[in-house]
């Protein structure tokens, strides 16, 4: 599941960099492989950048009555970065045809918010961000922002055919694949069902 979170943040940031508003195209927006301390110079020359990485999970909890399903609290790092030759607080700031390290954080933020990119997790929230880099690279200031994500995911121990989890045994096709837990559900209500008109809507999270 964490491959699949990861994949979905970066591919969502992606389509998103595409949009017309956005008013920029993100020259990089890829899984961080540790560009920024390999290669600085290198990586620098690729920013607008937003490179996106695994960070830890917590310890896992039981979720709910069952105890083959665990609940992981895992948080992600998604780090944008931005350079500008114009002036020391352009590459944080932003000009009007430069887009700035804030500006960037920002638009990422709107990006994620929430979203749940259809996988059976609980929606982004935002944790901690902070600058961790503002400096030079010659004459060129260059910053980066690294802002955290959390969600949940729910992992279940593969049950065999007796029911109950168990060794592998490749004669039974062990495991047997189980359906997703979905950690959001969508209501809609319609005061006169005959007409099939939704009057109003909800949401439910499970914690």
């Amino acid at each position: 599941m964490i491959a699949q979170i990861e994949t979905a943040i970066i591919n969502h940031i992606r389509l998103a960099s595409q949009a017309p508003a956005l008013g920029y195209r993100l020259a990089c927006v890829e899984s961080y492989a540790g560009e920024l301390d390999d290669d600085f110079a290198q990586a620098v020359r690729r920013f607008p950048a937003v490179w996106v990485a695994f960070k830890n999970s917590d310890e896992s909890k039981p979720y709910g009555a069952s105890k083959y399903k665990w609940a992981v609290d895992c948080t992600f790092a998604v780090l944008t970065g931005a350079r500008n030759p114009q002036d020391p607080s352009a590459a944080r700031a932003g000009t009007v045809r430069e887009p700035g390290v804030y500006q960037i954080s920002e638009h990422v933020q709107q990006m994620l918010l929430m979203q749940d990119f259809g996988l059976a997790i609980s929606p982004m929230q935002p944790m901690g961000a902070q600058l961790r880099i503002n400096t030079r690279l010659g004459n060129e200031p260059v910053a980066v922002i690294v802002q955290e994500w959390r969600t949940r995911y729910i992992l279940q121990a593969p049950i065999g055919s007796d029911g109950v989890a168990g060794a592998i045994n490749p004669a039974e096709n062990w495991p047997i694949a189980q359906p997703p837990d979905w950690l959001r559900a969508n209501l809609n209500y319609s005061l006169n069902p005959p007409s099939g008109k939704t009057n109003a809507t909800d949401t439910i999270t499970l914690k």
